[in-house]
């Protein structure tokens, strides 16, 4: 990824041109969004007409969400399988390099980010028990394809 100056982050001059989304919502620092991500994110809001809920935004940690291109969330109303067909169905879909699926949230939900490259979907295995015997559980990836989201999905 090349760097990108401090033009391209959120400032409250790019928020007041946001309809669907402020820095109110859980992107953790909204100062340090990319427009490019924020404004997409409110352009596909407009063309879905459904509420797009923000689970995270920017975070210290990973190798995505660190440069501010990437969020977490999920279409409100909207079943997974049918949340990855829209995104993928948008008009302006080419702009997502990364997009991930998450079966397993309390709300399942997507990865979008304009950073990386990749389609992948997260699903959760029991790698042991603790000392009280209750399974603890990792976060795992696989390729996103028809048998990942028969096999974790459906």
């Amino acid at each position: 990824m090349l760097p990108i100056g401090p033009e391209h982050y959120m400032q409250e001059h790019n928020w007041e041109k946001v309809r669907w989304f402020g820095p109110q919502e859980k992107w953790g620092d909204p100062c340090k969004m990319r427009v490019d991500l924020i404004m997409y994110m409110d352009a596909l809001r407009h063309y879905l007409g459904h509420p797009i809920h923000v689970n995270s935004g920017w975070r210290e940690t990973g190798d995505r969400h660190p440069s501010g291109g990437a969020m977490d969330g999920y279409i409100q109303g909207v079943c997974l399988i049918d949340q990855f067909l829209l995104l993928e169905r948008y008009p302006d879909h080419d702009k997502i390099l990364g997009l991930g699926l998450y079966p397993h949230w309390n709300t399942p939900g997507v990865h979008i980010d304009m950073v990386k490259p990749g389609r992948w979907l997260a699903y959760t295995e029991c790698i042991g028990k603790d000392e009280q015997g209750k399974p603890i559980y990792k976060q795992k990836y696989t390729a996103l394809s028809w048998e990942s989201i028969k096999k974790y999905c459906l």
